[in-house]
Formats: structure tokens, C-alpha cells, sequence
């Protein structure tokens, strides 16, 4: 947790697989291989992706993680302590040796400068921390990733246009916005208790907004977005029929977005 201390309820599953190996016995040095970076090295054995519950398994700052805005001093610094966590959990275990006082400084003594922390930190530049499904047949397993890797690239696609339609905006937009505004004042604590005819309103100026936004864009973006939109149905509509999975908190590149907590495209800048 850290300013609002969330329960995690799939975290379990990473208890379960470091017991799993200590009982199976199982090498070393793939222990630690699974637990850095398990889905790259053994991309088709569910154990591997559970192993990255490691780490995943520190403090998370959902208020700068979900909340605060996006190229923003405190997001950027919510994102640099979030990866000091994971380079200080992962040299601490697996080299018994503190590393991150050389964020600030060259550390006085072990042989780290700074340009080997922030090398370090750039490891994990990649990746967040969030829910993952996994399932235990291997196969169905394999096609499930097959088909987040597709919708992943439609995303990626996806994001630009749909950030170019957020930023967008008309005289008659910020005169919509202006009044919803005013409507979700009233009950604004208890929006469900709204008057009907406000929630109507609300509702039309939604879709009335979504035409105006639609109809200040490029054509051509608006095509693509729409056909990049319906190939993310269809994949999600294949993995609906798939047995459903479990889930994992793990170290992830991809998932659900959550207020302004989404997957990095690239590797952040370190």
C-alpha cells in the first residue's frame, strides 16, 4: 500500500509458487530466472509468468500511479520510485547488497556509481505492476498470449489516435463541457441520486460530445480508429470463449487501464 492501502487479491498465487519450488526442489538459478523475468525466458510455462509476483510484490502508489496526470513532474517521480523499489527488492535478495543510495549518489561503500543504478533501473522501464491472467493448461495458456500480444499491437496502434481525440477541442466542446459540469454538481457526492431528467442530460450530452469530437478529426483517422476498434472486439471475443483464467499481481507490460495508470508502450525514459 502506500497513501491508500488496497487490498491485492491476486497476489496469492506467487505465495504459492515459491512454495511450489521449494517443494519440487527446483534449480536455482531458474528460481531467479523466473522471478526477473519468467514470461520472456519461458514464455509458454504458467509458473514462469506467476513468478513475477516478485516484483510486484512492494508498495504501490495508487494515488500517483491512478490519479495524478501524465508528463507531469509527480508522475515521472512516482514512476522513478516505483522502479527504486524493484532495483533495490531485487538486488537486496539476490545479490545481498544494497544498491539504491546511489540513486542520489555514487555509493561510498560498494563499488556502484549512479550511471550503474539508473542502468539498473532501466531493466524494469518496461513494465508496472498489475493483474495478469494465467492459465494451468499450458495450450490454452499459449493462445491466450497469443492473443494479448495481437490486442496489445492494436492498442499501441489505437492509443495515438485516441489521445489526438482527448486533446481535441471547439468552442462548441468547451461549452458542453462547461455545462455537464454544471449538471454533475448537483449530487455531486451522490451521483446515483441525481434527478432523472439530469442524468438523461448527461447521457445525450455524452454521445452529443462524442459527434462533435468525431467530427472535428481527420476521416481518415476516424476510419482506422474504428477499424483498429473492431479488430480489438474480435480479439477480446476469442478470449471470452477461452476457459476463464487466473489471475496473478505480477510485473506486467500490458492490462486494463485504470485512470492514467496504463501499460508503457516503450520503455520509459530512465
Amino acid at each position: 500500500g502506500y497513501d491508500k492501502d488496497k487490498p491485492r487479491r491476486n497476489a496469492w498465487p506467487y505465495r504459492d509458487y515459491v512454495i511450489r519450488a521449494f517443494n519440487n526442489d527446483k534449480p536455482y538459478s531458474r528460481f531467479v530466472q523466473e522471478q526477473l523475468a519468467g514470461d520472456v525466458l519461458y514464455p509458454d510455462d504458467p509458473d514462469a509468468t506467476i513468478a513475477l509476483g516478485f516484483i510486484a510484490s512492494g508498495p504501490w502508489d495508487f494515488v500517483g500511479q491512478v490519479e495524478l496526470k501524465d508528463d507531469t513532474t509527480a508522475k515521472r517521480l512516482t514512476r522513478d520510485l516505483d522502479r527504486d523499489d524493484m532495483v533495490s527488492v531485487t538486488m537486496s535478495t539476490f545479490v545481498s547488497m544494497t544498491a539504491h543510495c546511489a540513486r542520489c549518489h555514487d555509493h561510498k561503500f560498494d563499488p556502484i556509481p549512479q550511471s550503474e543504478y539508473y542502468g539498473l533501473q532501466s531493466v524494469f522501464a518496461g513494465v508496472d505492476r498489475a493483474d495478469r491472467p494465467v492459465d494451468r493448461d499450458p495450450g490454452v495458456f499459449h493462445r491466450r498470449n497469443e492473443l494479448l500480444a495481437e490486442r496489445r499491437a492494436v492498442d499501441v496502434a489505437l492509443r495515438p489516435l485516441e489521445d489526438a481525440a482527448e486533446d481535441i477541442s471547439t468552442p462548441e466542446i468547451e461549452a458542453l463541457d462547461k455545462q455537464v459540469a454544471q449538471w454533475k454538481e448537483i449530487n455531486a457526492t451522490d451521483p446515483e441520486n441525481r434527478p432523472a431528467d439530469i442524468k438523461q442530460k448527461i447521457k445525450e450530452a455524452a454521445l452529443r460530445r462524442a459527434a462533435l469530437v468525431k467530427a472535428a478529426l481527420p476521416p481518415a483517422d476516424v476510419a482506422k480508429a474504428e477499424q483498429l476498434r473492431a479488430r480489438r472486439a474480435e480479439l477480446t471475443r476469442e478470449m471470452d470463449e477461452l476457459p476463464k483464467p487466473e489471475l496473478v499481481y505480477a510485473a506486467a507490460n500490458y492490462f486494463e487501464p485504470q485512470g492514467t495508470f496504463r501499460f508503457p508502450v516503450t520503455a520509459r525514459p530512465v
